[in-house]
């Protein structure tokens, strides 16, 4: 894995070199390709590029973002999913037996539930990053999820 960063503060090159090998260590190897990352940035926002060479076949993806653990995370999507789409055909229609795959809860947490609006509800789930984001409404007092679908579109579930 080779990182370039491109900016003109030194203390700011150490920290987003930092940043990099955190999020794409796992990855190079993981995907066994050699990776090129490419990290500007400019006054308002960060771009990163990344080359990644598997084999015979070149794979470019980028992202910009004003918050660079936001644009090393989608770039690694990008990445994922430009591989994931990348594979050949007949590795892809070829039978083998299914795994079996067991589900289980990873986590479970406890919160207290505050009553908020429709609003703040969408405020809280753009500060988190979350997808997905469950609250009391304050109007009708009924437990409610919320969850993003598109760029700037909701989706809002109400319990009866």
């Amino acid at each position: 894995m080779h990182v370039h960063i491109d900016t003109k503060r030194e203390d700011a090159a150490i920290r987003l070199r930092e940043a990099v090998v955190e999020c794409f260590a796992p990855v190079s190897s993981q995907i066994g390709a050699r990776m090129n990352i490419r990290v500007e940035e400019s006054t308002c926002q960060y771009r990163v590029v990344i080359v990644a060479v598997r084999g015979k076949r070149t794979i470019k993806v980028q992202s910009k973002h004003n918050n660079i653990k936001r644009a090393l995370s989608m770039a690694k999507q990008k990445l994922f999913q430009k591989i994931r789409s990348s594979k050949p055909i007949d590795l892809l229609n070829e039978t083998t037996e299914p795994r079996q795959q067991t589900e289980e809860i990873v986590a479970y947490k406890r919160i207290d539930m505050k009553p908020m609006s429709i609003e703040e509800a969408i405020l809280q789930m753009k500060t988190f990053h979350h997808r997905a984001f469950m609250f009391l409404r304050a109007d009708t007092q009924r437990m409610c999820l919320l969850y993003q679908r598109g760029q700037n579109q909701y989706v809002l579930l109400e319990a009866n």
